[in-house]
């Protein structure tokens, strides 16, 4: 029985991008990365993750649907709060631009 690597052959992360992530939460006053960061920093060092975006408006987080094939999630993004799925802050199952919108919006 062979023991396989513990590191791909081929593994070149993206350092650049994981502590710049970090340095900015860091200068922020936090001590964790949002969810959205998280996501960043995995994929940096190669990790596969779900496609994550990010929107500023109600109206922005609409047009993110428009390019999307399958149903999305909405998760509100709050600093202070490290799980927002809990308060509920989080939509399921939403499959048009307008409900991702009227979802903001009540968030």
């Amino acid at each position: 029985m062979e023991t396989p690597p513990s590191l791909p052959e081929v593994f070149t992360p993206d350092v650049t991008t994981a502590r710049t992530l970090l340095a900015r939460a860091w200068a922020a006053g936090r001590r964790r990365l949002d969810e959205y960061e998280a996501v960043q920093v995995l994929s940096a060092y190669g990790l596969p993750v779900i496609e994550t975006r990010w929107a500023e408006t109600p109206t922005a987080a609409a047009e993110l649907m428009v390019d999307c094939r399958q149903p999305m999630v909405l998760k509100i993004l709050a600093p202070d709060v490290p799980q927002t799925t809990l308060l509920g802050g989080a939509a399921s199952f939403l499959s048009t631009p307008e409900a991702v919108q009227h979802a903001a919006e009540e968030r």
